[in-house]
């Protein structure tokens, strides 16, 4: 998993590229405690990823509970088969996905 941050006015933006499953989950958690503390806005974007396992998804959750409502969690560039990950799994309705 390749990992790059990007930082803009609206808040932090964190670039995957690769599978973001069991053996990589670790590395896009420790990324967003990095980045965690005065984010205002956290956008993934997957256009470079193919494939989110129950490992990913439980990472984006923590993200989305640490920041609170208050702060919004993205998801862009997502593919089909993604995005329908998070359509089964209920997470488009706490992640904004598109």
């Amino acid at each position: 998993m390749n990992i790059e941050k990007k930082f803009d006015s609206e808040g932090v933006i964190l670039v995957l590229r690769g599978r973001f499953g069991n053996n990589t989950a670790s590395e896009v958690e420790a990324a967003v405690r990095e980045v965690l503390p005065n984010c205002k806005k956290l956008t993934f974007d997957f256009t470079d990823v193919d494939y989110i396992s129950s490992a990913g998804l439980r990472v984006l959750l923590m993200a989305k509970k640490s920041l609170g409502s208050g702060v919004v969690v993205d998801v862009c560039n997502a593919n089909d088969v993604v995005k329908e990950i998070f359509e089964i799994s209920g997470f488009s309705k706490i992640l904004q996905v598109h």
